[in-house]
């Protein structure tokens, strides 16, 4: 019987490395970040019309690890594609940027948060069974990535708002997604001026 539980016990610790351990910078928690607006050495895109500059950036592995707190897309099915949107408002009014207004098959941000959710299914079943302590530690796992993920939907939700406003002399960043489907190195996007000559100021972003 020992023997059996010793095979048992290093059966068991075998399946959890390998569940686990791909996990090890997919962490159940999650801190909010404040994204870096993007400059000219590092920006793809930039071109400045009427006083007000817009960049843009698609974001590496790299880049998403940093911006979502070590967390990465999966990418065994159809790869979501970040890209980083800063606009620098030199004019005297404020600007708009709707996501309607950016040309591009722009995903919705639950198909994004939900990409980046902590996944403990298996993980907590296998500690479960195999390891000691195993449902108190998969139990501690679910508690947190729960938390880890509803500060995801938060930060999406931030960082990939429908509207954002950007005053005058004011710099804002944001993020918007695509899928490999839908990428397009070449696209129209347009802001919308505020105040009694409200205008419209065009981009063509090439990456």
């Amino acid at each position: 019987m020992s023997k059996f539980f010793n095979i048992k016990y290093v059966f068991g610790l075998v399946l959890v490395g390998a569940v686990l351990l791909p996990s090890c910078a997919f962490r159940p928690t999650y801190n909010r970040k404040t994204m870096t607006g993007l400059n000219s050495s590092n920006a793809h895109f930039a071109e400045t019309k009427e006083d007000v500059t817009v960049l843009v950036r698609k974001l590496t592995i790299e880049d998403c690890k940093d911006v979502f707190d070590g967390r990465n897309f999966d990418r065994s099915n159809n790869e979501i594609i970040p890209m980083q949107v800063t606009v620098r408002n030199n004019s005297n009014n404020s600007v708009l940027l709707k996501k309607k207004n950016i040309i591009l098959p722009l995903l919705d941000n639950e198909t994004v948060s939900n990409a980046l959710h902590y996944k403990t299914g298996a993980r907590s079943v296998a500690s479960a069974l195999f390891l000691p302590g195993g449902l108190v530690t998969g139990i501690v796992y679910g508690v947190m990535s729960k938390g880890g993920n509803a500060n995801v939907d938060q930060d999406i939700e931030r960082k990939s708002s429908d509207v954002i406003t950007v005053d005058a002399g004011d710099s804002v960043s944001a993020l918007i997604f695509v899928d490999e489907d839908g990428y397009r190195s070449r696209f129209n996007m347009s802001l919308k001026t505020t105040g009694s000559a409200k205008r419209t100021i065009d981009y063509k972003v090439a990456l």
